[in-house]
């Protein structure tokens, strides 16, 4: 109901504002009051131990932040700092583009992803590897130390979300869709999906398994979304 209710007024703009309005205010009336019991449920070794089990000993987050410096501290804060570009670019593109349709099918898929992402935190929560393993360091911008405390803090973000990446899901969701549709815009949010699938396991944010995890979710999120505009389409 909340993904599709929207989409029910008459007027483009409304639908596009309340949808993506909607979904920011579960996040903040409906679900940052479970946090208390999201924290209390948390999985703290489980990933880890089955990461390990699979890659045979390898723990690519320590391998990866051996090569820590301050050049890749500030490429990758850069690329996780600037998460909500990776939703707003591809729609502000397709309106100015006057792709109207396109972009109501983009702010659908942005918003199931958004709630299957929500879904699993909420019966899967997972304390990041920064919190959760020993020599994994915790990588605050270089530019202002601590910012990621302090974000965290004032925006009260889920410390327990790790699985999936959103930050991974929403740039590849867009690569998804504007590749559906034939747009070259769509090799910009290929190279920044890439760099956040480094970029987030780099910071000690995610394990490998919360990026595969968010190219599922991703996958999902596009299919769903494809397959309702098929049918509106056919229904036309």
């Amino acid at each position: 109901m909340l993904l599709f209710l929207p989409w029910t007024l008459r007027s483009r703009s409304q639908r596009i504002i309340v949808s993506v309005a909607t979904y920011f205010v579960v996040y903040y009336a409906a679900f940052l009051p479970l946090l208390d019991s999201i924290s209390a449920r948390a999985n703290w070794h489980q990933i880890p131990e089955l990461e390990s089990q699979f890659l045979l000993g390898w723990n690519p987050i320590l391998s990866i932040q051996r090569y820590r410096n301050t050049i890749l501290d500030t490429v990758f804060c850069i690329g996780y700092s600037i998460h909500i570009f990776n939703i707003i670019v591809p729609l502000f593109y397709l309106l100015f583009k006057d792709r109207h349709s396109d972009a109501d099918g983009y702010v659908s898929a942005f918003l199931a992803c958004g709630y299957l992402g929500f879904t699993i935190y909420l019966l899967y929560p997972v304390a990041p590897p920064r919190l959760a393993l020993t020599g994994v360091e915790s990588v605050a911008p270089p530019w202002a130390s601590g910012t990621w405390e302090v974000a965290g803090e004032w925006f009260r973000a889920n410390p327990y979300a790790a699985m999936p990446s959103l930050h991974c899901a929403f740039p590849f969701l867009s690569y998804l869709y504007l590749r559906h549709k034939g747009y070259a815009l769509k090799w910009l949010f290929a190279a920044t999906s890439a760099w956040l699938f480094v970029g987030t396991v780099y910071l000690g944010e995610h394990y490998l398994s919360d990026v595969v995890g968010a190219v599922i979710v991703a996958y999902l999120a596009f299919i769903i979304t494809a397959r309702i505009e098929k049918v509106r389409y056919e229904a036309i």
